[in-house]
């Protein structure tokens, strides 16, 4: 006949059995020298490894070491002070050798059942669709060729500015700088080059402009930036100066030294107008092209501050 204490230690087991065979998150129990003493199927199905080769083997065998190295002091150190940690960490699918984003939360116990040994239990999430939504949702939004917002967000990014300007009543700067003569690039020294200095184009504006202003890649050698908060007229053109003179510092690529040179169109946009973003851009695209008639290497103002 079953005793109490012995009937309720069965329950137990039957319990914890069930939350790691029914648990969507990998459930690790290591103890203190690491190795496996309970394990999730769904451990063993994120890693490709069988149940039989995960039990009682070293944790350290199926993780990226390489990783581990990197956050092993933080890890060591959060355990034995707070008895807990938390952070994204890779594991290593053993067939395929690809790495596995999951977010672990580990946490340091005594097992008083046990000779008060000392534990961990881990609980990590695979993070992969998650990750890969994130990609996904980068790739949308950007240029992948210079890496710079595209037109999507540009205009998820002015629709954003507009409706600030309801509550707000703000005004803010938008940009429209054509590089002047770049086909000429193209044609004397070959796309690749072309490419190149386009890369370099989109770090020389990253650098140009604060980094609550935006920069985006709007098509070909056109780019978009948008001053916010702008402080005021003299402000606005300083960032346009500031703008085209690092354009023109020489671009040095394969042992060519390449001046580039680009046009400025800049349009204000005033709270209340109740304009569309193709209204805007259009606005600053016709300043832009005032700027090449005017001489090119210039900046436009289509309306005043």
């Amino acid at each position: 006949m079953l005793t109490k204490e012995k009937h309720s230690a069965m329950r137990q087991k039957q319990l914890t059995s069930s939350i790691l065979n029914n648990s969507q998150d990998v459930i690790i129990i290591i103890n203190s020298d690491g190795i496996i003493k309970q394990v999730s199927p769904s451990f063993c199905q994120l890693i490709g490894v069988k149940y039989e080769h995960v039990i009682h083997q070293p944790l350290i065998k199926f993780i990226n070491t390489a990783a581990y190295k990197k956050i092993k002091a933080s890890l060591s150190h959060e355990l034995n002070n707070s008895h807990q940690w938390q952070g994204e960490f890779n594991v290593q699918h053993a067939i395929n050798k690809r790495n596995i984003p999951v977010y672990v939360k580990i946490n340091k116990f005594t097992d008083h059942n046990k000779n008060n040994n000392i534990q961990y239990s881990i609980i990590a999430t695979d993070l992969t669709t998650i990750k890969e939504i994130d990609r996904l949702i980068h790739i949308n939004h950007h240029d992948t060729l210079t890496g710079l917002p595209n037109r999507t967000a540009l205009s998820n990014r002015l629709n954003a500015e507009l409706k600030m300007q309801y509550t707000a009543q703000h005004k803010f700067a938008v940009l429209f700088i054509d590089l002047d003569n770049f086909k000429r690039i193209n044609d004397n020294y070959g796309h690749q080059t072309g490419d190149k200095v386009l890369k370099v184009t989109a770090n020389k504006l990253r650098n140009s402009v604060k980094k609550n202003d935006m920069i985006a890649r709007l098509a070909g050698d056109e780019f978009i930036a948008i001053i916010n908060p702008a402080a005021g007229h003299e402000d606005v053109l300083q960032t346009c100066e500031r703008i085209l003179s690092v354009l023109q510092q020489p671009i040095i690529i394969e042992k060519h030294r390449l001046t580039i040179n680009a046009s400025l169109g800049c349009y204000y946009v005033h709270p209340n107008k109740q304009q569309t973003i193709d209204e805007i851009l259009s606005q600053a695209d016709i300043a832009m092209y005032k700027a090449k008639i005017a001489g090119k290497g210039c900046i436009i103002e289509c309306n005043s501050f």
